[in-house]
C-alpha cells in the first residue's frame, strides 16, 4: 500500500518488480490530477497490478481493504494533523509481520527553510491566495542575502525551483519536523520498531562522522545510548533534511536474501 502516492515513481518501481507475481499494489491519493497522471504512467509501462483509490490516508480503516505486507509512506505523515494517528492507521492495515518505508522531515537540516517559512507567513499575513503567495516567495528568494541560513543547505537548487516544489517547501500550511529522538517516539507510538535509516549517508552523518571527530575529545558521549549518539550526530552534521527509515511490526526484522519469492526494492 502506498498512501499519498502522488505521481511519483515509487509505485511503478514496486509494481514493475512484482509484475510477474500475484501481488497487488494499492495506490491511494486524494488528488484526482495526481491519480490521472500516475495511471497514465502505469499504462505506459503496461502495469496491471495496481489498484487505484482516490481518498485520504485517514479513510483507510473504512475502505474494506485487506492487510498489507509493505507500506511506503513518503512525505505524507508530516503534513497530517496527527502524524501519530496516521501511523497507527497504517499499522492497523498491516499484517502482523508487516513493515514500512517511511519518510518525514528532519528538524535541524531544514532550519533555513523554517526561517523562510516564518518570514513568508509575516509577509502574506494569513492570506491564502496561492498565486500571490508564490509571487512573494519568488521575490524573497531573489533578494535573499547569501548569509541567510537557507543557503547553508546542500544538494538543492535553492532559487530556480518549480512553483509546486516552492509551495510545498516554503508555503505549506502544515509542516511538522522531527529530530531523531522524536522520530523514535512517533514510531513507537505508532506500534512499530525502527529498523534502520535507509540512506547510508544519513547513517554516516548521524553516527560515524561524530564518532571519528569526537572520539578523543568527548569520551563521555560514547557511554550514551544509541539514540542519543544519533541525536548528537544529527545536530553535529546539520545537513540531514529528511529521515527516511525502515520500520517493522517485529522487534527483529532482517531480510533473508536467498528466500525464494523475496523482492528487492531498489530505491533511487
Amino acid at each position: 500500500m502506498i498512501p499519498g502516492a502522488g505521481t511519483d515513481g515509487g509505485t511503478f518501481y514496486l509494481a514493475e518488480q512484482l509484475n510477474h507475481t500475484n501481488a497487488e499494489i494499492l495506490y491511494i491519493d486524494f488528488s484526482s490530477m495526481s491519480k490521472q497522471i500516475a495511471q497514465t504512467r502505469a499504462r505506459m509501462r503496461s502495469l496491471s497490478n495496481i489498484l487505484w483509490i482516490k481518498d485520504w490516508l485517514e479513510s483507510v480503516p473504512f475502505l474494506g481493504i485487506n492487510r498489507f505486507d509493505l507500506v511506503i509512506c513518503s512525505g505524507v505523515l508530516h503534513h497530517l494533523k496527527s502524524p501519530s494517528q496516521g501511523l497507527q492507521i497504517l499499522n492497523s492495515a498491516q499484517l502482523h509481520t508487516g513493515g514500512a518505508i517511511l519518510m518525514v522531515y528532519a528538524q535541524y537540516g531544514r532550519t533555513g527553510i523554517y526561517h523562510i517559512q516564518k518570514i513568508l507567513r509575516k509577509i502574506n499575513d494569513g492570506g491564502r491566495i496561492v498565486s500571490k503567495e508564490i509571487r512573494n516567495a519568488n521575490a524573497l528568494l531573489k533578494i535573499l542575502p547569501i548569509t541567510n541560513w537557507y543557503f547553508k543547505r546542500k544538494g538543492v537548487d535553492d532559487i530556480n525551483i518549480e512553483d509546486i516544489e516552492l509551495y510545498d517547501r516554503l508555503l505549506h500550511e502544515r509542516d511538522i519536523c522531527y529530530n531523531v529522538v522524536d522520530l523514535h517516539d512517533v514510531v513507537d507510538t505508532g506500534g512499530y520498531n525502527l529498523v534502520a535509516h535507509d540512506s547510508p549517508e544519513s547513517r554516516i552523518a548521524m553516527l560515524l562522522k561524530p564518532s571519528v571527530f569526537l572520539e578523543d575529545k568527548v569520551p563521555a558521549l560514547f557511554k550514551k545510548s544509541f539514540i542519543i549518539k544519533q541525536l548528537v550526530g544529527e545536530i553535529f552534521n546539520g545537513m540531514v533534511e529528511q529521515h527516511s527509515i525502515y520500520i517493522s511490526k517485529n522487534t527483529k526484522s532482517e531480510a533473508i536474501w536467498n528466500r525464494k519469492g523475496n523482492a528487492i526494492f531498489a530505491n533511487g
